[in-house]
């Protein structure tokens, strides 16, 4: 059973529960817990109906979508430049968390296998990392081709929005469709920093997803993305022709390609899928390593205080509890070692036993 033929037959239980915020569906070996989320979501057919799912009186309802308050600030970008953070006010916060549910629960009846970048991991059937799982199709492959999406988040316009929430993977009507749209974007566009807008943009990148994913099996290449990341890799060169066709299909979506960030690596080069090297089994850079040995060796000479300042040295404000913020990265940091490498790792074990006895 789909989850649109679920809403169909359950319609008025689902109505039910949302007026009495209790589930009353019983459960089958043919609904998961996906399809009740998603079944909730779809059944939204107008403003009641939508202050119940959030369980809010329509007068802050209305409050939300008239004057939403978003805190607006920018972050360095890892290659130079700023990206805009717009985050969205506690109480905006929470009504979207509770919509990227429906959202995550609604993509996940029915995900592209392509697709890694946020969306719900079964960790039990794959405990690796998303950003792992979206490096790993591309090991061995002679040639890499990464693509990037030029402001992603910000390219997708309201408009956009609501013709998704209207199309046929949502069926809402236009009013339920236009309160949605404005509860998810700002100032027109769709805000990064919000929590529906990384699962918003998967919907939106669907049918490019599906259009990629074709031409990969009809050429015999391998296609993923995470976010505004697009790979490809295959045995053979991309010549000028397939780089063309592949650009083609992302302008004929509305987006823009970063053509700084366009890049081909071949034999004997050094390949990466999002930060991971692929050329035999997903692997971290040797800067990497080099970079957390340099940070335990700082942290067992120096303390934490001292080892702190020298990692924050070009920030421009050092708190008072830098050091623990300079910890719980390093934490960060070992971990990822080990997402990548393998928990058998020899260089994971020694950093993280090392990390033991320092801290």
């Amino acid at each position: 059973m789909t989850v649109y033929e679920f809403v169909e037959k359950q319609r008025p239980e689902l109505k039910q529960s949302l007026r009495t915020q209790t589930m009353k569906i019983k459960s089958s070996p043919e609904l998961t817990k996906h399809t009740i989320s998603a079944g909730l979501l779809l059944s939204l057919q107008n403003a009641q109906d939508v202050c119940a799912y959030f369980q809010l009186p329509r007068a802050v309802l209305e409050q939300l979508i008239n004057s939403p308050k978003y805190r607006s600030f920018s972050i360095a970008k890892k290659r130079g430049g700023k990206r805009l953070i717009q985050a969205p006010e506690l109480g905006l916060m929470k009504v979207q968390r509770i919509l990227n549910h429906g959202l995550q629960s609604l993509y996940a009846c029915n995900p592209n296998p392509s697709v890694f970048g946020f969306v719900i991991n079964d960790e039990q059937a794959n405990p690796a990392s998303p950003i792992v799982q979206n490096a790993a199709p591309h090991v061995g492959k002679a040639y890499v081709l990464n693509i990037d999406l030029k402001d992603f988040f910000p390219s997708i316009r309201a408009h956009r929005v609501k013709e998704l929430f209207m199309s046929q993977q949502f069926r809402f009507n236009e009013q339920t469709a236009t309160v949605l749209t404005l509860l998810t974007t700002y100032q027109g566009r769709l805000p990064q920093g919000a929590p529906t807008s990384p699962i918003i943009t998967n919907f939106i990148c669907a049918k490019m997803d599906a259009e990629m994913r074709k031409i990969a099996n009809d050429k015999g290449w391998t296609y993923t993305r995470y976010a505004d990341d697009l790979t490809f890799s295959a045995d053979l060169f991309f010549d000028a022709e397939a780089v063309a066709e592949i650009r083609s299909m992302i302008v004929s979506n509305h987006f823009v390609i970063n053509e700084k960030k366009i890049r081909q690596k071949g034999k004997g080069r050094r390949k990466e899928v999002t930060g991971i090297v692929v050329n035999t089994k997903p692997n971290v850079k040797r800067s990497y390593i080099r970079q957390v040995r340099a940070m335990l060796h700082d942290l067992e000479k120096n303390g934490r205080t001292i080892a702190s300042a020298n990692h924050f040295k070009n920030s421009p404000v050092v708190r008072e509890n830098d050091h623990s913020v300079f910890i719980n990265r390093l934490r960060g940091y070992i971990s990822f070692i080990g997402q990548v490498r393998g928990k058998e790792d020899p260089i994971f074990l020694r950093f993280q036993e090392k990390m033991k006895a320092l801290t």
